[in-house]
């Protein structure tokens, strides 16, 4: 960061995007070079070595987040006749395994700091709402009996806090946060608005391990530019 120097980690004439990073310096992507669907490629963060086709098939995906261990992926996958679905696939490959699929959309599936909870945007009732399920790799849909609603009045794009004390998302221009205690069953306290927000893309925020923001923000203009919009000591505003 300090020399600015960026190097190009997918060249050529594909579009992709969808960038999920993982702790050991891998990341996945979703692609489309002589594919129906957008596949997912993994490739290593510095540009080493050729890009590896992961998830193959004819639907529209994307990678949403690595388990803390870097074993696992989770995303997402458009099925016919309905929502999208989130499967987990080894970051070997294989056959990828069912988490949730049902009739509702289920997307945005983000792994716990600790890898025990997987939380995800779900229209179950008929609008987005944010929950979290306990995750089970040794089992056949991946997760346990542990399920909590995280908001009431609608919810998108959720993300953890680095500590997994906090669960972050959107709920119509406003960024909120609800309080967890880790612990089985996991307590979530009530969300609350920390700040108004803009955002643009399908991955629009993240949160730095200072707990800084990083937001995709649309720019003011006739333009299709974005900015990126840094958040510093929103903390504030949880004491007003």
């Amino acid at each position: 960061m300090a020399r600015a120097a960026f190097t190009r980690l997918s060249p050529g004439t594909d579009a992709d995007y969808a960038v999920a990073p993982s702790s050991d310096g891998t990341i996945a992507y979703n692609s489309s070079p002589g594919s129906v669907g957008l596949d997912i490629y993994v490739r290593a963060a510095n540009g080493v070595g050729a890009a590896r086709r992961l998830v193959t098939s004819g639907t529209m995906k994307h990678p949403n987040s690595w388990s803390p261990d870097g074993r696992f992926l989770i995303y997402d996958e458009h099925a016919p006749g309905r929502g999208q679905d989130l499967l987990i696939v080894s970051k070997d490959g294989g056959a990828p395994i069912s988490f949730l699929t049902t009739d509702a959309d289920e997307s945005f599936g983000q792994f716990s700091p600790d890898g025990k909870w997987i939380l995800y945007r779900f229209t179950e009732a008929g609008r987005s709402e944010i929950f979290v399920r306990d995750f089970a790799a040794d089992q056949r849909p991946a997760y346990g009996k542990e399920k909590v609603q995280i908001s009431v009045d609608g919810g998108d794009k959720p993300r953890w806090s680095p500590d997994g004390r906090e669960i972050f998302f959107l709920q119509r221009g406003k960024m909120m946060a609800a309080p967890v205690r880790p612990g089985t069953p996991l307590q979530v306290g009530a969300a609350v608005a920390l700040f108004d927000v803009r955002t643009s893309g399908y991955v629009p925020y993240d949160v730095m391990r200072d707990g800084t923001f990083i937001i995709n923000t649309p720019v003011e203009t006739q333009s299709t530019e974005a900015t990126l919009r840094v958040v510093l000591n929103w903390q504030a505003a949880l004491r007003k």
